[in-house]
């Protein structure tokens, strides 16, 4: 089990999908003896909301399959920022976009701008745009991008705003921290929790917070030699030891 954000408040998809999806899980739940999530945060939830006894519940964390090496950034010219995410709520993107519009407002010489990529509404997107018609100068819209350009866009970037409110884990902030690129995060978030000090925090329902935020972020850099990065690269760069624990699992069981 991922996430079970279909059980928060931000849900979109309606009553009756939410019933059903919870009737579901439930009656799979009823019937494990052993659940395999990838956070103490959706861990969390999952006993909350199912009551369901801690000690079934197992966290194996997401890892990558492939090595990643840190690349040096570009400092040189316009600093860019890169968002991945979706027009679900729960990713926050509106509220990030308000951030860099408050940051953008507050300093009007800097040499920065904001790159957004994700699948997105047609009309969800021409109004997003409208809405945000002050800052298109700054802001730029790519749309949905394959792995191969995705790569390019981290290696090319100064760091991640990816604020979401909730995620069952947070692969792009994950991907962005190996690539030795900052992370803006929202606090008290499962993505918070395992970046750890390796993150930036703010209040992710404050667009003022995240404009703070993003000017920290614009100043800051990841510490490639330091124990917190090394600790992080060994933990979920190397899929063997998760692999190997889903498999002890699926035996045991």
């Amino acid at each position: 089990v991922h996430d079970v954000w279909f059980m928060s408040e931000g849900y979109e998809g309606g009553r009756l999908a939410k019933w059903l999806f919870r009737f579901l899980l439930r009656l799979q739940l009823t019937r494990t003896p052993t659940i395999v999530t990838v956070s103490e945060f959706s861990r969390g939830e999952i006993c909350r909301h199912f009551n369901v006894d801690p000690a079934r519940v197992i966290v194996v964390g997401n890892c990558l399959g492939h090595r990643i090496e840190p690349a040096s950034a570009d400092e040189g010219g316009q600093k860019q920022l890169l968002l991945v995410g979706s027009a679900r709520r729960n990713k926050n993107v509106i509220r990030a976009i308000e951030g860099f519009r408050h940051y953008h407002l507050s300093n009007p010489d800097h040499n920065s701008r904001l790159v957004i990529v994700g699948n997105y509404p047609e009309q969800w997107l021409a109004d997003t745009k409208r809405r945000f018609g002050d800052v298109e100068s700054v802001v730029e819209w790519r749309g949905y991008v394959d792995d191969t350009e995705l790569n390019k866009l981290y290696e090319s970037t100064h760091g991640l705003v990816f604020v979401s409110l909730y995620e069952g884990f947070g692969i792009p902030a994950m991907e962005a921290i190996l690539r030795g690129r900052p992370v803006l995060l929202a606090e008290n978030t499962a993505t918070a929790d395992i970046l750890g000090s390796l993150g930036i925090t703010v209040d992710g329902r404050d667009a003022a917070a995240i404009g703070r935020g993003i000017a920290d972020l614009l100043r800051s850099h990841v510490d490639i030699n330091s124990d917190a990065f090394r600790a992080f690269r060994d933990r979920y760069m190397r899929c063997e030891a998760a692999a190997g624990r889903i498999s002890r699992l699926v035996t045991a069981g």
